[in-house]
């Protein structure tokens, strides 16, 4: 794979985790298999507490500045 990103569609009521990759021809069912075993070990091993503290810290780095006011995320 020379490419990976992945991404959340999340609604009210249903959301989505995609994963976008690329890689040769040759590599789809190698690359696909690798994507689907990590989705796994994420489904059945807890996350360490210095993982979720960088997740978190993460997602506050990509709050606009603008959607920062109380009243702004509180309409989202």
């Amino acid at each position: 794979m020379y490419f990976v990103d992945s991404s959340f569609g999340i609604g009210k009521t249903r959301s989505t985790y995609r994963v976008d990759y690329a890689c040769d021809p040759q590599n789809v069912s190698k690359a696909r298999g690798v994507i689907e075993r990590d989705l796994k070990a994420m489904q059945t091993t807890p996350v360490s507490d210095d993982e979720l503290r960088q997740a978190k810290a993460m997602l506050l780095r990509q709050i606009p500045l603008g959607e920062s006011s109380v009243q702004h995320i509180a309409g989202d």
